[in-house]
């Protein structure tokens, strides 16, 4: 079935924009290396062991995770989307177009192993307590490498003097901010560069900017600028995130411009 599959994936790709490409119903683009084991396929909450590694459209490296796992909680979710697409084994890549064609994401993944439900729960525990360590150790590591002085506090790390630690913020302060949210690496995946004003939004409204941005910003005065560093708890967690750019359990740095208070 899956070859006969693969003869309609080929067809599809002489047709697509991306060489060797086919569209997907998601309207992602796939290309399929290795043909993994058809018998065995992730479902919604089942956690998976891959590799994964992201590219831009130079074929640069923004990410590299190796050995990863993700538990499939959200069928929404883009990373999850593409793992109930694939077999244990399965070797391929995905472009996620750039709607504002600045720069399409490539994502080479292989998906390694889809654990059964015996294995799930200890396989989850281990990767979870290496995930931690690993990312307080890549933490103190740019901490080590970086020329500011940062502070930890309320689980995040921030270049601000202790003697401005105190509350600025309330819930419903219209906060005009500007920034720019790297991987540890330096490699940039969000910026307000392309605001001219930046971005407002209304203090303490769900969905608006990711947890520890809000407490960076609780402690800020208005015209300040600050750098923070997050663990993914205050990022974008064991999912990472919605938009498929920063994968899960990864920390992240940013640069913050607190604009204007109304």
């Amino acid at each position: 079935m899956r070859k006969f599959i693969g003869i309609l994936f080929c067809l599809a790709a002489c047709q697509s924009k991306y060489d060797g490409f086919h569209k997907t119903s998601k309207g992602l683009y796939r290309k399929v290396f290795v043909i993994g084991d058809e018998q065995i396929q992730p479902v919604r909450g089942s956690i998976v062991r891959y590799n994964l590694t992201i590219r831009d459209q130079n074929k640069q490296i923004k990410s590299v995770h190796k050995n990863a796992f993700l538990q499939l909680n959200g069928q929404d979710h883009f990373f999850s989307k593409i793992f109930l697409e694939l077999y244990q084994g399965d070797s391929v890549c995905y472009i996620k177009p750039d709607n504002n064609q600045e720069d399409d994401l490539y994502y080479y993944i292989k998906l390694e192993k889809v654990f059964s439900s015996q294995q799930q729960r200890l396989a989850y525990q281990d990767f979870v307590l290496r995930s931690e360590r690993k990312e307080l150790a890549s933490i103190q590591k740019f901490i080590s490498s970086d020329t500011s002085s940062y502070h930890k506090i309320l689980g995040l790390y921030i270049d601000k003097p202790d003697s401005v630690y105190r509350k600025q913020r309330k819930k419903g302060d219209q906060l005009t901010i500007k920034y720019t949210g790297r991987f540890l690496n330096g490699e940039v995946f969000e910026s307000t560069k392309m605001l001219e004003k930046g971005f407002q939004f209304n203090y303490g409204d769900p969905g608006q900017v990711i947890k520890g941005i809000e407490i960076a910003l609780s402690m800020m005065r208005a015209g300040e600028k600050s750098k923070i560093i997050l663990p993914s708890y205050l990022g974008y967690g064991e999912q990472g995130s919605s938009s498929g750019i920063v994968p899960p359990y990864t920390a992240i740095t940013y640069e913050i411009e607190l604009v204007d208070v109304q």
